[in-house]
């Protein structure tokens, strides 16, 4: 059971954490698009909506990684000069800490050309709430699988204790029959299964011993 309930919160974490990615990936490319519109339309990136100004930011920066304009509450550049670079070949993904923002940032680096001049977009968004959610599942799963351990392992114990009770009844009567010689036989449980037949079995074995006496 135990293996089974690591095994079910092993693959609830990773799809969860799974959704999650793509709901912060989708979110970064929607802001991404909204502030290269804002940009060619001349408004100014701050206009751009943010989720949360202390946990979502944008950013526009030239060739060399110096930012143009920025919104959110970020401070300083968000990138690397080579994550500047590498964003003429294609988008870049990247987490960090940023002052701030609070907790670990994952950042979409977005390279265009606007009027032949190469300029970067980096769109950021905080994995604070992300890591809280998967944070708050594993521990629902940690609670929840050591108290439904513990049931079982009382409930099994019990259904064990319970199952083995017409045994012990047998054997105190097997060592009464032992010590007085009695030939009362040994008390069957009502329910018929391998025990009971047992009994029969040793009654019919005893009574042939008896009879033959």
């Amino acid at each position: 059971m135990l293996l089974v309930l690591l095994a079910a919160a092993l693959f609830v974490a990773l799809r969860l954490r799974a959704d999650l990615d793509d709901q912060v990936n989708n979110n970064l490319q929607a802001r991404t698009v909204a502030a290269v519109n804002a940009y060619r339309e001349g408004a100014r990136l701050a206009a751009v909506a943010l989720e949360d100004p202390e946990e979502s930011f944008v950013q526009l920066l030239d060739g060399s990684g110096e930012v143009l304009e920025s919104g959110g509450e970020v401070v300083g550049p968000a990138i690397l000069p080579e994550e500047v670079r590498q964003s003429r070949y294609g988008p870049v993904l990247v987490e960090r800490e940023l002052p701030g923002v609070d907790g670990p940032a994952r950042i979409l680096v977005t390279g265009i050309t606007v009027d032949d001049r190469p300029l970067t977009i980096a769109t950021g968004q905080s994995l604070l709430d992300r890591n809280e959610a998967l944070a708050s599942v594993v521990n629902s799963f940690a609670w929840g699988g050591v108290t439904s351990l513990l049931l079982a392992s009382v409930a099994g114990y019990g259904l064990a204790r319970a199952s083995l009770a017409s045994v012990e009844a047998m054997r105190r009567r097997a060592g009464e029959i032992s010590i007085s010689g009695s030939a009362v036989g040994l008390p069957l449980p009502p329910a018929r299964d391998e025990v009971r037949r047992l009994g029969e079995t040793l009654n019919a074995h005893a009574d042939s011993n008896s009879g033959g006496l």
